[in-house]
């Protein structure tokens, strides 16, 4: 469907979208990455050397917090409960001995998150559920142009730590 065709198809129920379970299922894996996201930037923050990094990434944290937030409401809202992280240690994730290890790392999860979210966006959520996926991703480009700034200071290491591979996206789900 066309997307600037979506707001006039859908109003009213007009057109398919997925059922309230279906929606809430869907952004559970969303969850899951915002959640490795956010431990791998508290990691971050807690291991760089540079304090001006570490203060720049409490920054852009603040509005990651809320994104998850409004997540974990639209999951509560389409009677799904969304996980909570309490199975994550922080000690789980690696991001490498050094500031530029630390960064270009953060920045690979970043990249993985903002995927998942725009593989979402082609489905047919309601246009509610729509806004807060397209919201979070254009946080995630925000976080990942800051980040392009702090790469581009920093040598790429030759020896970048794994990435661990984050929860399935939802469309490899289905």
């Amino acid at each position: 469907m066309y997307p600037f065709l979506r707001p006039f198809l859908n109003k009213g129920g007009a057109g398919p979208s997925l059922s309230r379970s279906e929606s809430a299922e869907r952004l559970l894996p969303l969850v899951e990455r915002h959640l490795d996201l956010h431990n791998a930037y508290e990691v971050a923050i807690a291991r760089l050397d540079d304090a001006a990094l570490a203060e720049t990434l409490r920054g852009l944290l603040k509005r990651g917090r809320v994104e998850l937030a409004k997540l974990n409401e639209t999951v509560y809202s389409l009677g799904g409960t969304p996980p909570h992280g309490v199975d994550r240690e922080l000690s789980d994730y690696d991001l490498g001995a050094t500031d530029a290890h630390r960064a270009y790392t953060l920045d690979a999860y970043e990249r993985a998150y903002r995927d998942a979210l725009t593989d979402e966006i082609g489905t047919n959520h309601q246009l509610r559920t729509l806004a807060i996926i397209e919201n979070n991703r254009r946080g995630s480009e925000e976080r990942l142009d800051a980040l392009a700034q702090t790469t581009k200071r920093l040598p790429r290491p030759a020896d970048l730590p794994d990435v661990p591979v984050l929860r399935p996206s939802p469309a490899s789900a289905s």
